[in-house]
């Protein structure tokens, strides 16, 4: 028993110390104490955080997209709902830590499709070294619950640009507050992209 919930796994790796508990109907992610997914197992899509919600923003400026890049996998709620309810979409989603994207498959029902694509990889190396070209690019990855410097850099937002299409969209996961002294990752981030 953690948080309350029941323990399906739990794993130390290389870059987090990963536990996937249980509570009713929901699978938790969590990355150390970092709160990553609540997926509602009972239709597999529902995120019990608002976040994920958020990330289909996108989807207002490119109505046509095809192609879409999900930097940081965690539970795969992001990556599930645009291939869930976009029909024609291709989804790419790069993870760093091979444990998480088991644990994707395993206990969060990421699904094995041809529209769906995991790569296991540094996001900001898988960025550098394709060829392809994406209409979305969803930027979501944490340590625990900070960001990876390198993929705040304004180096970093250049080699995306060079990987999207003409009106392509970035939509960045930055937990932080928009304005006071809480807003200054916001404001740094912003400032650089």
């Amino acid at each position: 028993n953690e948080f309350g919930e029941t323990v399906l796994f739990r794993k130390d790796t290389q870059y987090h110390r990963i536990a996937v508990t249980e509570t009713g109907t929901v699978r938790h992610l969590r990355f150390d104490s970092s709160h990553q997914s609540a997926i509602d197992m009972s239709d597999g899509l529902t995120s019990r955080i608002r976040y994920p919600d958020y990330m289909q923003l996108p989807m207002a400026l490119k109505p046509d997209a095809k192609r879409v890049l999900v930097i940081g996998l965690g539970g795969g709620a992001v990556t599930k709902r645009y291939w869930h309810d976009y029909p024609g979409m291709k989804v790419d989603s790069v993870e760093i830590d091979p444990v998480v994207v088991d644990v994707a498959k395993r206990y969060f029902g990421l699904p094995a499709d041809p529209r769906l694509r995991v790569f296991v990889q540094d996001g900001r190396r898988y960025v550098q070294t394709t060829k392809e070209t994406y209409d979305i690019v969803v930027v979501d990855a944490y340590y625990s619950d900070s960001l990876p410097f390198h993929l705040t850099t304004a180096e970093f937002f250049r080699e995306i640009k060079s990987r999207m299409s003409p009106d392509g969209v970035v939509v960045y996961n930055v937990i932080s507050a928009l304005e006071g002294e809480d807003s200054k990752l916001f404001r740094s981030v912003y400032k650089t992209a």
